[in-house]
């Protein structure tokens, strides 16, 4: 079964309903929420790739280092 929920609530209230979940997709789940660049500081919600999070950091001539493996 893969759940698709539209908000962190949704989810909370499908994941207790279900006898077994293969996959959850987050893809809808994926805003910036806030963005301080003065502070250097953003909240982001789960769904949201790395690619576009840096897409919108570097607006602000702002990126998150990161290194992979």
């Amino acid at each position: 079964m893969t759940i698709k929920p539209d908000s962190i609530s949704e989810l909370q209230e499908l994941l207790p309903q279900s006898q077994r979940v293969d996959e959850v997709s987050l893809e809808a789940v994926a805003e910036l929420v806030e963005h301080a660049p003065e502070d250097m500081t953003a909240t982001v919600q789960a769904g949201m790739s790395l690619s576009e999070f840096q897409s919108r950091l570097a607006k602000a001539g702002q990126w998150l280092p990161v290194d992979p493996p």
